[in-house]
């Protein structure tokens, strides 16, 4: 099979790097060519010629076709709602690559269901090529119950040549591990990434007052909290994280305020494990399906449960080792980026073949 040519949408790749650029990685590594076209042009013509007379909505799409296929563009990949036109609030332009026949992939990490009023607001329901990507199977049951065509549960993924273990750097990884930059690299048992969240708030709290050392990345609002003097800034997703997972003896991930899908997992839970880093998450009934707790991966009820478990794997350092060991095992043989679109890219061909008949 010889490669495709994936259009990947400039402003996409800029505010969603963390999932796009691993995944432009793993369709090279394919055999496939990303293609980033420059979209300001037809952004141009959409604001000249959009509201303008009878007629020239017809001959925008017809630009916009002439240079998907100057580009041999066959396929489209873009992350949460930066499609296209790269403008959420242009709900008219988001069909493009529909109306072209040009069956895309719109990845939707989400954590909770309002993405489909969104989606309904731009017409989604009428896409007939385009595979909306659910990083969780009950968006995708729910999204289809509602009568979106193509709702596919695509699990969060991983590649190895950004997020690895630091025994086993891999010869062609584009971000080094930042080894002399103490902020990073040591000087703390438990560490944790992300947002900050009431109920964070309080289960890292405990974990202070139970007296272990802890560090918090993230965005500047951590420093408004009385966690301030944990916070250590922010960590750079590609650039930075990795080295944060493999010096932390334990790194957590914690439930977000007002979470409502039950199998919704961030991507630092499959970056970690990449980086055969131990990672601790919260109990829930969906866990299962993606992971063995207490063997590939360690689990929490609350914030007494977590105080426990976080001092039990300190104390057990064989076990804590080997739970990493087997969830790096895990992701790296089913959570692949290279895997999940090998699985995912079948698909668009089936559809492509469809629309060519």
């Amino acid at each position: 099979m010889s490669g495709y040519n994936f259009l990947i949408p400039n402003l996409s790749r800029q505010q969603m790097p963390y999932i796009v650029l691993p995944v432009m990685d793993a369709l090279q590594a394919l055999g496939h060519t990303p293609v980033t076209i420059d979209m300001a042009s037809i952004n141009t013509m959409y604001n000249q010629m959009r509201y303008q007379r009878h007629g020239c909505y017809e001959i925008f799409k017809f630009y916009t076709e002439d240079i998907f296929k100057k580009g041999k563009i066959d396929f489209g990949f873009s992350a949460g709602m930066f499609i296209v036109l790269e403008d959420p609030g242009k709900k008219e332009a988001h069909h493009l690559l529909d109306e072209a026949g040009i069956p895309n992939i719109v990845y939707l990490h989400v954590r909770d269901h309002s993405i489909v009023t969104r989606l309904e607001e731009l017409g989604a329901k009428n896409w007939q090529v385009t595979s909306l990507a659910c990083c969780s199977a009950q968006l995708a049951e729910m999204l289809t119950k509602s009568g979106f065509k193509n709702a596919v549960h695509v699990p969060p993924g991983t590649n190895a040549r950004i997020y690895y273990p630091a025994a086993d750097v891999p010869e062609n990884a584009p971000y080094p591990l930042q080894l002399t930059d103490e902020r990073l690299a040591g000087g703390y048992q438990v560490s944790f990434a992300g947002s900050y969240g009431v109920k964070r708030e309080e289960l890292l709290t405990a974990l202070v007052e139970a007296g272990f050392e802890l560090v918090i990345f993230g965005p500047r609002e951590w420093k408004k909290t009385s966690l301030m003097r944990h916070y250590r800034g922010d960590a750079a997703y590609l650039t930075e994280l990795n080295t944060v997972f493999n010096h932390s003896l334990v790194n957590l991930d914690l439930p977000h305020d007002g979470t409502r899908l039950d199998d919704y997992f961030s991507f630092r839970v499959y970056d970690c494990l990449a980086a055969k880093g131990f990672m601790a998450t919260h109990q829930r009934p969906a866990l299962a399906d993606s992971f063995e707790a207490g063997r590939e991966i360690a689990v929490y009820n609350d914030a007494e449960g977590l105080v426990k478990t976080v001092q039990y794997y300190l104390d057990n350092e064989d076990e804590r080792l080997a739970i990493a060991r087997r969830g790096y095992q895990r992701v790296a043989t089913e959570a692949s980026w290279q895997r999940r679109l090998d699985r995912l890219i079948p698909q668009l061909e089936m559809r492509l073949l469809t629309t060519a008949v």
